[in-house]
Formats: C-alpha cells, structure tokens, sequence
C-alpha cells in the first residue's frame, strides 16, 4: 500500500511541521508495510512569502542578533524534512501527482481549505484532477474563508474525495453544503501522537526554572502586559518567548526546532498563547494555559477547538492560577475523540486500498468464502450448469494473476484470463470488475448486473439480478459498501456513498445516499429505511458463524 498525504508541509511554523509529522508517524503505526510518503507539491508563491517572512526585521522589538537567528529558521526546518519526514520527489502539476500512483491519498491537515488566502490556495488540496481511486480529507481547516464563496472548481474537486473528515465547524459546513455527504468530526493529527521519543541531538535541554511561556500572542495589550509582568514578579516566575522575541521576555529562544519549541510547552508551568497549535499543545502538555486571539480567523479555531474539548474560561487572565482545572473534563473527551479519529483513518484507508487478493492464501479463502456462501458442497463445478460458480471462480482466480503474479509467465497468464473473463462477462451480461467484491459474493442470477470499477462491496454479499451499482454526474467515485449486504432484485445503488453493515436493499430501490446505521432494511424510490430487521436471513448462515 502507498498512502499519500496533501497538506501544507513546507510552511515554516511549528503547528504546520508537527501535523503533518504526527500524521506521518500515526499512519505508520497503523500500517507498518505501506509505504507513507508527504507529497512533495509545493505552492511557489506561498513557499516564497513564508520563508522570506522569516527575514523580516522588526525595528521596535528585534535586535541585530536575534534577526540572525530568524534567518537561520528555515535552514532548522529543511533539516527536519529531511530527517523526520518522507517527501516524496518533487512534482510541480497534477499530472505529476498522478505518476506517482497513490493507493490513497489524504488531503489535510492544516488549513489547505483557506481558498481565500491567494498565496496558499491550491484546487489540487480540494481534489480536483486527482486520479487515485480513494482520496479522503483529515481535519482539514479552512481558515478565514467565507464558504459561500467557494470556487467553482473547488466545488467540482470535492465529488473525487471518497470520505470527508473536518477538525472544525466552518469546514464541516463546507462539506455538507456542496457535497450533501457525512463529514466526520476529528481531531488535529497533533492530538493522535505522544512526540515522547526524540533524538536528543535534536533537542537541547530547556533552563529548569519556573517560567510562563509567551507564544504568538502578537500585539498584546499593555494591560495584559503589565498583569504577566506583576504576575511573574510577585510568584517567582520567569517570562520565556518561544520563537519570538519582546524586550520584557526575561529569556528567549527564537532559532529553536520543532521539538525544542514541544519541549518549552511541557516544561512551562503557564502558557500565553495566541495560535491554535500553541492552544493544542498547552492541551497536551496538561499546563494551565490563556488564549489572547488578536484574529478573527484565530478566534473560530480556537473557540471551535476549546468547546469541543469541553474547555471554558481560557480567554480571560483574570484569574491567573496554576490549577488546571479543565483537565478532569477534558482529558476523556480527548480519549475518546482520538479513538474516533484513529478510526475514521483504519475505516477510510484499509477497506478501499486493497487489492482484495493480496497472496494465494488469500486466493484459496475467496474460493472457500464464495463456494459457501452460494451454499455449495460439491468440489469442482458439474459440466453442465453451475455457471455462477464457474464465473465466480474466474473472477477470482484473473484477481489473483493479476494482483499477485508478477513473473514473465504469470503476467501472460494473467492477460489470457482477463480475456476470458471479458468474453464471460459479456455473454452473461454481467459486469463485475476486478476487485470490487470481498469474500464471500453470492450471485442470485447472472445477467443485467452492472458495477463501476470503483465501487467496494464488503464481504458477504448477496447481489441480484438487474442491479447497478455506479457512480453518477461525472464523479469518479463510486458506492462503498460494508459487510453482509443484501442487494434485491433491481435496484440502483448511485453515487460517492457510503452504506453500512447488515444492511437489506429492498427490489427496485434507488439509494442515493449514505446510510449509517447498521442491521436495518431499506427500500423505496428514494431509499429510506423501513425497518430494523438486518441482512442475514437472506444470507447463508454458515457465514456468521465463523466459516
């Protein structure tokens, strides 16, 4: 498997390099074979103006010294792309994008939606004119954007995306409006890892002192100011700048890498933060921590951020204590939000990237699967009848030549069976492409059976005749389905949706949406459910009991 991920990776800020490394790092521990490369696409204009912000010289707070630190903060960033991440090679255009034959492609995090920022705005982020079958989002923001505004090949872009993910309100209501589809509410990817393992070459030893950290809070008032400066003074703080330098901060660190700047935040003992990753890891650290938002755009992520969390009170300093007293509401929200998170990618990834026969041991298990749940007993087909078994078997064993032999002879083969299976699927007109149906397909008749190549059908199904299931208006992606699914007699299954487990299609049903719960039956023209009764008693029993 070769995942791909589409974000802003080159942006030379902290929150931007720690989420695409944590998820990175997620995705390779949840598949340890595949290949997890972040996809070398950079936006010139955009990758220009953020390094040569680096360079700007702020006469009222810098000083000469510390303008050559900030020069040298891309450098410090190059050398963790090439040391943490895997970039894939450089490609400058859709098609190049398309050469590198993704499995799946995930666009996000970050805010790769912001169409409205002209420097960073991509409609490859949104889609458009990707060719790899599976392309999902993950939490991915759209910043400052006014969705109503959302342009037209965006809009087009977003019927190639299989399954949506958002990490807050704006993006999750982007979806709903031009796509009509479930989008999932995740997690930033910074959320999904630990940063506990680092190599100490890379990570210098922070000053053990009590300190407040100041980070990012830009154009602070001076009434806030002053209230630290007391603060501090009256309770035996220090006032420590990560990244950024204003002559009242007692000690800085500007020229710091990624994991020193995650180290600060955990050494801290109270944070003042205005961004939303300084807001994340003053979460993950567990410190008593304020928001001092100068930025509308700001304002929504983090506000969106802190009630999802279930966090109150971070916008005031007041009250300035050392009691972390969100964390008791919290810290459960955070857990069971990860494991949500964690499987909305397992969910979205490993039932659509894989070629369904992956070996021959997965081979013989098809054949065992399909011959049971036809409710077969014989070894080999009769003569004369058995046609569905016959083609069934074909189907299976073409998957198999063509997934898994990779020898001079096996590819040969593999083009005759293709072959047959073409002339097979024509006289039967019955037309399944290759690896579209897991295990245990069960054909009721043969004729008038039409999928796209880009549909999934989970295991167990039970297909009848004159059915269709395909994609429409254009889109490129086509109907996923799960496992134990009864599919009646003419019915039309249409469109980039998803259908759960143990669900029954009633005969002549046109079903052109998602539908999420599990074990009911639906039908109609359009589908709707019309009972809690599920799938199996139109399925072989012998399948639910572990064969």
């Amino acid at each position: 498997m070769k995942i791909g991920i589409l974000t802003h990776h080159y942006i030379k800020n902290y929150g931007a390099f720690l989420q695409v490394y944590a998820l990175q790092e997620t995705l390779k521990k949840l598949y340890p074979e595949a290949i997890v490369e972040v996809i070398n696409y950079i936006n010139r204009k955009h990758n220009i103006i953020n390094i040569l912000g680096w360079y700007r010289f702020n006469k009222k707070n810098d000083r000469i010294q510390l303008y050559f630190q900030k020069i040298k903060i891309p450098k410090v960033f190059k050398e963790f792309e090439k040391k943490y991440l895997n970039i894939s090679k450089r490609v400058y255009s859709i098609k190049d994008i398309n050469k590198l034959k993704y499995d799946t492609i995930i666009i996000g995090s970050d805010e790769v939606w912001n169409f409205e920022d002209k420097k960073s705005y991509s409609p490859i982020k949104f889609g458009c004119g990707l060719t790899c079958k599976n392309i999902i989002t993950y939490a991915p923001s759209t910043g400052k954007s006014d969705i109503d505004k959302l342009p037209i090949e965006c809009y087009e872009g977003l019927k190639n995306i299989s399954s949506f993910s958002a990490r807050d309100d704006n993006a999750e209501k982007l979806v709903l409006k031009y796509t009509n589809k479930e989008c999932s509410r995740v997690l930033d990817p910074t959320f999904l890892l630990e940063f506990k393992e680092y190599d100490s070459n890379f990570v210098k030893k922070i000053k053990k002192e009590k300190y407040i950290l100041m980070y990012y809070c830009d154009n602070i008032s001076d009434e806030l100011k002053n209230y630290i400066i007391n603060y501090a003074k009256i309770n035996g703080y220090k006032i420590y700048g990560a990244g950024e330098y204003q002559k009242w901060f007692d000690f800085i660190k500007i020229n710091i890498n990624p994991f020193e700047w995650v180290e600060m935040f955990k050494n801290a003992d109270i944070i003042f933060t205005g961004t939303f990753h300084g807001t994340v890891f003053s979460i993950k650290s567990k410190k008593n921590f304020y928001t001092y938002i100068g930025n509308s755009s700001r304002l929504k992520k983090i506000n969106s951020l802190l009630q999802e969390l279930r966090i109150k009170n971070r916008d005031t300093y007041s009250t300035i204590t050392n009691k972390n007293d969100y964390l008791n509401q919290s810290i459960e929200v955070i857990k069971e939000r990860k494991k949500y998170s964690i499987e909305y990618l397992k969910n979205n990834i490993i039932n659509k990237w894989e070629k369904m026969i992956n070996n021959k041991k997965d081979y013989k298990e098809y054949l065992i699967r399909d011959k049971i749940a036809l409710g077969i007993n014989r070894k080999k087909p009769k003569i004369i009848h058995d046609e569905i078994w016959k083609f069934e078997r074909l189907l299976r064993k073409t998957e198999y030549y063509v997934n898994c032999r990779n020898d001079i002879l096996g590819k040969i083969y593999a083009i005759y069976l293709q072959v047959k299976y073409y002339r097979m699927r024509l006289k039967y007109n019955t037309y399944i492409p290759l690896n579209t149906f897991e295990s245990g397909l069960s054909i009721a008749h043969l004729g008038c059976i039409v999928v796209n190549g880009n549909a999934r059908i989970g295991k167990n199904c039970r297909i009848q005749e004159s059915t269709t299931i395909g994609a429409t208006n254009g889109e490129k992606s086509a109907p996923n389905l799960g496992d134990n699914i009864f599919i009646g007699s003419g019915a039309r299954i249409i469109g980039n949706i998803n259908i759960a487990n143990d669900i029954s299609i009633g005969a002549n049903a046109v079903v052109n949406k998602d539908f999420n719960d599990e074990g009911i039956t639906i039908a109609g023209v359009p589908a709707k459910k019309i009972s809690n009764n599920n799938s199996h008693s139109n399925l072989n029993i012998d399948i639910f009991k572990g064969k």
